[in-house]
């Protein structure tokens, strides 16, 4: 909650510091790509742990957001991390445009 009214602030400061903006509407917060990120991280992460979603398709979301993971996985996370990890790079060898 202190995060919104921090962005609010900084947004409404931003504003009356610049004479000629104008602002339809509400303003927008916007949120780094990184938070974004890690928040989908931990969606990933607790839906899997909730067993909502398989080893596999955690794994495939995880490489999706192509961050570095710094985690602790368990055997079938970390295993189908590799499995993903190798098909991927099975498929970029064998794509015409590696070539």
């Amino acid at each position: 909650m202190r995060f919104f009214f921090l962005i609010l602030a900084c947004a409404a400061i931003g504003c009356r510091r610049s004479p000629s903006a104008q602002v339809s509407g509400t303003p927008r917060a916007t949120v780094s790509l990184d938070s974004m990120k890690r928040n989908s991280l931990e969606g990933i992460l607790s839906a899997y742990e909730a067993k909502r979603i398989s080893p596999d398709a955690a794994a495939k979301a995880i490489l999706d957001l192509n961050v570095q993971v710094g985690i602790e996985m368990d055997a079938p996370l970390r295993q189908a991390m590799v499995r993903e990890v190798q098909a991927r790079r099975r498929a970029h060898r064998s794509s015409p445009d590696s070539q």
